[in-house]
């Protein structure tokens, strides 16, 4: 490690002569375009076009770089720069007018690149729009995207499904590093906030290539806010409230950009009383408190950036269960009986090298989770589990840019992991350490015609257990990974993408050892599980033109040895029906098709629907598979209506179909239509400072409804009724 250290110091160390950039940003009139956001994501240096639009980028290392240029209301350009030792390049970009969404700018295909030229299929949804959909939950705004679904058991009780997996199937990234906090079960949700973040990206699909064994469903990565401009001291303040839960959300952040050095510091605090259902009914003990602390400090210089982060997560979530509704009849924010306590601390390092063609990045995470059960067995509340996870990750990735057309990332990534027990009575998991190391190399290019961009991946992981039981026991799993994509421009209007992958993983701890009562069931598990492995194909046809879009995205997902949870004949002594983990080899077949239009200058139309089929090989459905949804928006837009800059009203209907196809301790869930309203704006106050607001209504008609992937459905609870959200933001 101190090695690692000495590089970093001799290299800052270094006087290098550093290159600039300067240029103007206009529109397709040829007009300069003030306040747009310049932005160079490998050194994460950006500034603002000044009200001539110009800009100036400072302290660059020669070779190429990649500049984004951004603006609401116009199209997002990366334009690619070679720069030359010593020289300051002068350049000129032109935005067009942006009538739909575009092509975005993304991050997790392992390296920056516009959408139409990567090979995997990467949605991605801004913070500002999560914030303005207005729900409690960062997760449900995130399933607003085709193809992402939410498993809930209350609006602060909900974990992710990509095409119908979840849970440890698929990965969940804060800053990049896989988010650990007990994953196993769908009550045990992600401690990730909503603020201080710049987007959140979604591969669908096997992504273990970059990002390691778990990912056969897809990822989840939660990109961090970009540092403040140039030479400037940012800040906002934000606060939110919701009708349903009587429900208040504070959040305030400030950053600053003197010389080499960048910094940030970000606070809040959220409180939700217990939610309410479409006829009004007060759903107990659903209620949820969050605090949430981050900071950030970095140095950036020509030979590479340096930055170190802290968050802190603490969340307090009611358990909407049986023996709990008999303790709780009160409509309160204190949680008192039956309800998880969860920390999570995160420290991490992210740091990058420039030489030329060739960048290094070396990255680490430690992170330490905290669960605890607290419940009414005796009065006052006992703390009935008590577990902690603390993980060490580490990422060391080199990017060889050949030329312009072709790159070559390769690396190690390793892990390890901790669980332990205090004192509480219940040990649901056992004490354990795991293990994992990695190796992969992943070939970008467009090697054979400029039309064509392909994609081509390997790598191999070990994952190690040493399960502390009455006898130790030592496990160890080991298997290769691939993927292989392309994307063909067939015009200058149609794109075609088409890729192979493989992922696997590992059983996790629960599966292995689980043997108790857990929630509401008794689970147990099964030290004879395979691994995970599945084999997917999916392709997409992607048709734009200035004021249409049009994506069909057919996938086919073959799992081998699917582990499940299943209800047995076999009871405990109580008379508990026992659970068991068990596979079967699986297949999950479906896609999403979208397309966006505008019907006339101030007007534009969505629309998306999703399918999914499940089916192990012995007849019988998958669980947790969402209902095939239809989603339609219509949204009216300006650009300024007397002092309302930017204004918008959307109005958005969902609509899914009955699940007709339940697993066998399933039930069929009936469909529902809901309707939700989204108005938006903005005004200028003096000193330039922008107030951002929104009104939401979700569930405009009170509908009463349930959804097949509501945990509540078990004990005859519905789903959230009307919830009205007023959102205010106040950048300083």
């Amino acid at each position: 490690m101190k090695i690692i250290y000495f590089i970093i110091a001799f290299f800052i160390s270094i006087v290098i002569e550093a290159q600039t950039i300067t240029g103007i940003v206009t529109d397709d009139q040829g007009i300069p375009l003030p306040y747009v956001n310049v932005f160079i994501p490998d050194n994460k240096i950006g500034v603002l076009t000044d009200d001539n639009g110009n800009f100036t980028l400072k302290h660059l290392s020669a070779g190429t770089v990649k500049i984004q240029f951004s603006e609401i209301g116009y199209e997002t350009v990366l334009k690619t720069i070679v720069i030359k030792k010593s020289e300051t390049k002068k350049i000129t970009i032109q935005l067009h007018e942006e009538a739909i969404r575009g092509q975005d700018v993304v991050v997790s295909g392992g390296t920056y690149t516009v959408q139409h030229n990567n090979a995997i299929t990467i949605t991605s949804i801004k913070a500002r729009e999560i914030h303005s959909i207005g729900t409690p939950s960062v997760m449900e705004a995130i399933a607003s995207r085709p193809g992402v679904h939410v498993i809930e058991k209350s609006p602060g009780v909900s974990v992710p499904s990509i095409r119908g997996l979840s849970l440890d199937n698929i990965l969940v990234l804060n800053n990049g590093f896989k988010l650990s906090n007990y994953q196993f079960s769908e009550d045990h949700p992600y401690l990730v906030n909503s603020y201080g973040i710049d987007k959140v990206e979604v591969i669908k699909g096997p992504a273990s290539i970059l990002y390691g064994a778990g990912a056969l469903g897809g990822v989840i990565n939660f990109i961090k806010e970009r540092p403040a401009a140039y030479g400037t001291v940012e800040g906002d303040a934000n606060l939110q409230y919701h009708s349903n839960t009587e429900g208040m959300v504070g959040n305030v952040g400030v950053k600053g950009h003197q010389g080499d050095v960048v910094w940030g510091l970000r606070a809040g605090s959220q409180s939700h009383k217990d939610f309410k259902d479409g006829r009004d009914s007060i759903v107990h003990n659903s209620r949820f408190n969050k605090d949430n602390l981050s900071a950030m400090a970095g140095i950036l210089k020509p030979v590479g950036s340096f930055k170190v982060y802290y968050d802190y997560n603490a969340f307090a979530l009611g358990m909407t269960v049986p023996p709990a509704l008999k303790e709780v009849n009160a409509n309160e924010r204190k949680n008192k009986v039956w309800f998880q306590h969860l920390d999570n601390h995160l420290i991490s390092t992210r740091n990058t090298l420039f030489f030329n063609k060739l960048k290094i990045d070396f990255d680490a995470a430690y992170q330490i989770n905290h669960r605890r059960l607290e419940t009414d067995t005796l009065m006052p509340a006992v703390t009935l589990i008590d577990m902690e996870d603390r993980l060490l990750v580490y990422d060391v990735k080199m990017r060889y840019r050949f030329s312009n057309k072709n790159l070559l990332i390769g690396g190690m990534q390793g892990n390890t992991e901790n669980n332990r027990n205090a004192t509480a009575p219940v040990v649901l998991l056992p004490d354990a350490d795991m293990s994992t190391i990695s190796a992969f190399a992943l070939w970008q290019g467009n090697y054979f015609s400029e039309k064509l961009h392909t994609q081509i991946g390997v790598r191999y992981d070990l994952t190690t257990l040493h399960i502390l039981l009455d006898e130790a026991r030592d496990m160890q799993y080991e298997n290769p990974s691939f993927t292989a994509g392309m994307t063909y421009k067939l015009s200058s209007r149609l794109l075609w993408r088409v890729n192979i992958a493989s992922a696997f993983r590992a059983p996790n701890l629960a599966e292995l050892t689980q043997d108790g009562l857990h929630g509401t069931r008794y689970e147990k598990g099964n030290a004879e599980l395979n691994p995970q492995r599945n084999y997917e194909a999916d392709m997409s046809l992607h048709y734009h033109i200035n004021k249409f879009e049009l994506t069909a995205s057919p996938f086919y997902n073959r799992i081998l040895d699917y582990i499940y949870l299943s209800p047995t004949a076999d009871t405990t002594a109580g008379g508990q029906t026992i659970y068991r983990y068990l596979q079967s080899n699986s297949t999950i077949y479906g896609g999403e098709v979208s397309g966006e239009s505008l019907l006339m200058p101030f007007l534009k139309a969505k629309a998306s629907y999703g399918y999914l089929h499940g089916v192990q090989d012995n007849g019988n459905y998958l669980p947790l598979i969402p209902q095939n949804t239809i989603r339609l928006s219509l949204t009216a837009f300006w650009k300024q209506y007397r002092f309302i800059k930017k204004p918008s009203v959307s109005l958005e209907s969902v609509n899914a179909f009955a699940q007709n196809h339940p697993s066998s301790f399933e039930t069929k869930t009936n469909g529902y239509q809901l309707l939700n309203m989204i108005f938006s704006g903005q005004t200028v106050l003096k000193g330039a400072n922008v107030l951002s607001y929104s009104l939401a209504i979700r569930n405009v008609f009170n509908t009463v409804y349930i959804d097949h992937l509501s945990t509540l459905k078990e004990i005859g609870y519905y789903n959230q009724g009307r919830n009205i959200v007023v959102t205010l933001s106040l950048k300083f």
